[in-house]
């Protein structure tokens, strides 16, 4: 038990570090620029399908979507910025990189109507 915590600490350590944000915004810019000019949600897709392991039909439940539109997705999300999402090593890197990231960045890839919503709460 205690390496696991040691592991923890480490990786803690790591949290909010400006390079692990710097990557992930380097990999995900291509599906950013691409949401912000189209005005589509493919990177708040992305953020949900690795943070549900890949299910893409619990991806499709939690965003109220076909399991068709959301493999459609995952197929525009490769195409634009060149990411196998499908393969487990590339949504463990994400989901590791995601768990360490800024909340700021976090909630840029949320869709714009939700950041409207957090906003009105405030």
């Amino acid at each position: 038990m205690a390496g696991i915590q040691t592991l923890q600490s480490a990786l803690a350590q790591l949290r909010g570090h400006a390079a692990v944000d710097v990557g992930l915004r380097e990999a995900l810019a291509p599906l950013l620029a691409y949401d912000d000019e189209r005005g589509t949600d493919l990177a708040h897709t992305l953020v949900v399908f690795v943070q549900l392991d890949g299910n893409a039909a619990a991806t499709a439940e939690t965003l109220f979507l076909h399991r068709n539109s959301v493999a459609y997705r995952l197929q525009r999300i490769e195409e634009v910025c060149g990411l196998d999402v499908r393969n487990p090593d590339v949504r463990r890197l994400l989901t590791t990189a995601l768990s360490l990231a800024e909340p700021g960045l976090l909630q840029e890839l949320e869709p714009e109507g939700s950041r409207d919503e957090d906003k009105r709460k405030e």
